[in-house]
């Protein structure tokens, strides 16, 4: 008697990690088979791709990383406008801001001198390290979301043909500078003029 007492409740419990194995598997196996639901990476994993190409009827350009949506802004009379890369949702989002207008554009830090399409261009960043904390209040607010995860901000501004070029990007994470992939991002603006040259 009490040894099948001891089998069924053997036999119970191995059912129940089966059971337990078998529901977890149920839900995390889809998302790991479905590349859609995998959450689109911060830093894209590799190097822009021409197909990926957006152009605007002022003759602005620029590769769009994977999986990112756009804002799009031209201007009817050409005077400037942006591209706004993001992740949905915006909120939280890392953000790459590309904006070009013939106003100057001012920065509250002085930058420094760096070589931006093989022309001088100031850039501009502020980098906030993570401060862990145990507590578990909410993730919403921008203040906890750089305690838990960093931020590093900057902005690079640029002068193209008779326009004022700049790129801001934001990235919750511990990345003191700039990602080297995204640097190659930057770099794939175009203006019209560049357009003009490559259509001889």
């Amino acid at each position: 008697m009490d040894q099948a007492r001891r089998s069924r409740f053997t036999f119970g419990r191995v059912l129940l990690v089966v059971s337990a194995v078998g529901l977890v598997t149920g839900l995390l196996l889809p998302s790991y088979l479905d590349p859609r639901r995998q959450p689109t990476p911060e830093i894209p994993p590799s190097p822009p791709e021409e197909a990926y190409r957006i152009y605007l009827p002022s003759g602005w350009s620029m590769v769009r990383p994977p999986s990112w949506e756009v804002i799009l802004e031209d201007k009817a009379d050409g005077s400037g406008g942006s591209f706004l890369f993001f992740i949905p949702p915006l909120a939280g989002s890392p953000l790459l801001k590309v904006e070009w207008s013939k106003a100057e554009p001012t920065t509250e830090s002085e930058g420094v001198e760096v070589s931006f399409q093989g022309r001088p261009a100031q850039l501009v960043s502020e980098y906030e390290a993570p401060r862990p904390s145990f507590s578990l209040g909410s993730d919403r607010r921008e203040a906890n979301r750089i305690a838990r995860h960093g931020c590093l901000r900057t902005t690079l501004i640029a002068r193209r043909d008779d326009r004022w070029l700049s790129i801001y990007y934001r990235i919750y994470a511990a990345s003191p500078a700039v990602p080297d992939v995204m640097w190659k991002f930057f770099e794939t603006v175009r203006a019209p003029s560049d357009a003009a040259k490559q259509s001889f």
